[in-house]
């Protein structure tokens, strides 16, 4: 029974049912790497060549202009008749050049567009950074912003800390020994008091009533501690809202668990008497009655009690009321199924006004409803209510993040499409050449069919 009849834990891990939870929507990795020779050199070349041919270019205009500038006539030259004779074809040798520069110039121009204006997605890292640029950053970048932990396991105590509130009955006047020895006192000056009579069993319930009080805060106090030694396993640093949605989530499950250990515990106490039929002190589930009164030595035959045609005999949950409040066979069944509208109620609870009843107002603020019974409010652990801070700045540093890796789409980049163009240009120009003369050839033939020359000689 210590080991709660186990006789051996087997765990079996199915790493695709997690993957399958996990459904990760993406992977990123990394690596160092250098370019292949062969592309290096290509490259090289290439630029090379463009290079060569945009300077001699360059070159040969800028003379141009300036040998324009120092002649006479250079403002004149400038005029719509220049402008138009640079389309002006005499010769099939300016044709092929003229259409070479208007290749260049289009295919270059496409070029550029697409290079400068093509979306590309930007990935840059940034080491070891603190809180305010992590947090800057996730400004910016909240969609892509990754930042490993150093430490993939921290203590929730690190950086959390839960408060609890207990139900507002574990604070009144209804707990404490001033009312216990009322109520015992109460008893113990009247032995007359029915065994159907609330306050012949009423120190037994509050007692118990108490007791649960201080179980439910040892058990918080325990389950808070133990769960401030457990690990939280992260890989990833967390947002503020995302931790804090997280913890919220663990929180509410971490209750939900010791509350149902707690009510666990509680049905197998129950169990336990209501199966062994224990006699209470206050004979208020069996009575004794003897076969012959008359006689010294009469058989004394145990009987159980009745209670609104419920037998102790057969239920440990009867009950009945008494006083405003409950009397039945146990006083643990009959505190249970007793609600907590007596409790706001001075003269349901103490006529005498030695007590003050607990402020109606109160329940304002409570989760439970005044017709609850005592059972709910324990199965609830007797906790009103359960928060939780974290601190964050605590967190991020048990984390440690040794670098945050953020990516953004870069829609314009006007040094790439140049790049582009000088890489290009080289093999460009040739291309177009060629292409040029193969067109102005074609073109040249196919006009010398359609207008033969005829001698008239």
């Amino acid at each position: 029974m210590n080991r709660l009849t186990v006789e051996e834990w087997l765990p079996n891990v199915s790493f695709s049912s997690y993957y399958e939870k996990c459904l990760p929507s993406s992977c990123t990795y990394q690596y160092e790497g250098r370019n292949n020779i062969f592309i290096s050199i290509t490259t090289i070349i290439s630029i090379f060549g463009g290079l060569s041919l945009a300077l001699k270019l360059l070159i040969m205009i800028s003379l141009e202009l300036i040998n324009k500038m120092f002649s006479n006539n250079f403002f004149h030259s400038i005029s719509f008749n220049f402008i138009k004779q640079i389309f002006l074809c005499h010769t099939e040798n300016q044709i092929i050049h003229r259409l070479h520069v208007i290749l260049v110039i289009g295919i270059l121009t496409s070029f550029y567009m697409f290079s400068a204006f093509t979306p590309r997605v930007i990935l840059i890292e940034t080491n070891k950074p603190s809180l305010e640029i992590y947090e800057d950053l996730y400004k910016k970048y909240n969609d892509t912003l990754e930042c490993p932990c150093s430490q993939s396991s921290m203590k929730y105590k690190s950086f959390l800390t839960l408060t609890t509130r207990l139900h507002e009955i574990c604070s009144s006047e209804f707990i404490t020994n001033r009312w216990l020895s009322y109520l015992y006192e109460k008893r113990d000056k009247n032995n007359r008091h029915s065994s159907y009579d609330f306050y012949n069993s009423a120190f037994g319930q509050f007692k118990i009533l108490s007791s649960f009080c201080n179980l439910s805060n040892e058990t918080v106090s325990e389950s808070t501690f133990q769960l401030g030694t457990t690990d939280l396993l992260n890989n990833q640093l967390l947002s503020k809202y995302i931790l804090n949605n997280t913890i919220e989530m663990f929180i509410n499950k971490f209750q939900q668990t010791i509350s149902q250990s707690f009510v666990n515990s509680i049905s197998l106490i129950r169990e336990t008497i209501s199966s062994n039929m224990f006699m209470t002190a206050y004979l208020n589930n069996w009575e004794f009655d003897r076969a012959d009164p008359t006689s010294l030595y009469s058989v004394i035959h145990i009987l159980p009690l009745n209670y609104t045609g419920c037998s102790c005999s057969s239920s440990s949950k009867c009950v009945s009321s008494s006083h405003g409040m409950l009397t039945g066979c146990y006083p643990l069944e009959t505190i249970f199924q007793t609600t907590l509208h007596c409790f706001y109620n001075q003269q349901c609870i103490d006529s005498t006004n030695n007590f003050n009843s607990i402020n109606i107002s109160s329940l304002e603020t409570s989760r439970f409803s005044v017709n609850q019974t005592i059972e709910s409010v324990v199965n609830e652990l007797m906790i009103e209510e359960l928060k939780f801070k974290i601190n964050y700045p605590n967190y991020f540093n048990a984390c440690s993040p040794s670098l945050c890796i953020y990516s953004y789409v870069d829609k314009t980049n006007a040094i790439e499409g140049i790049l582009t163009l000088i890489g290009l240009y080289g093999g460009l120009v040739i291309i177009c050449r060629l292409i040029a003369i193969i067109i102005v050839k074609k073109m040249c033939r196919m006009n010398r069919r359609v207008n033969p020359v005829t001698n008239l000689s």
